[in-house]
This record gives structure tokens, sequence and C-alpha cells, in this order.
């Protein structure tokens, strides 16, 4: 029987309009030009990351277009 798992990418509009997306949990990133492009990228670095433990992957997307605030400590 295979896995089933649910994945979080939180994914960040880059400075030059591309997207970048970080998977929480787990090791994993990936970059596109596009959003399509990175729904692309996202779905061959699941695929590469999990290949030797076959299932369904799903995963969610929480995007964030808001500036970095930095904080002093």
């Amino acid at each position: 029987m295979g896995n089933s798992r649910s994945l979080d990418f939180a994914v960040n509009t880059e400075e030059d309009g591309s997207y970048s997306a970080r998977c929480i949990g787990y090791d994993i990133f990936t970059e596109g030009d596009t959003f399509e492009e990175l729904l692309t990228n996202i779905r061959e670095v699941i695929e590469a990351y999990f290949f030797d433990q076959p299932g369904e992957y799903t995963f969610q997307l929480h995007v964030t277009e808001a500036d970095p605030v930095s904080v002093s400590a």
C-alpha cells in the first residue's frame, strides 16, 4: 500500500517577479519564473524527493506577498 501525504509549501514572490517555494517540514525547495512553472516544479520535486516512497502526495500553497519584517534582538 502506498503512502498518502499532504505537504505545505510556503511560497514567496521574489523581487524580479519569479516565485520560490519551500516545503514546511521537509528539505524541499524549488522556484519558477512564472506561477505555472512553479506548480510544475513543485510536482517534479515531490516526485524526486519521494521517489522511493510511492504514494499519493497532495500539496497546499501558502503564498506570501508582503515585505518581510525585520526584528532586532
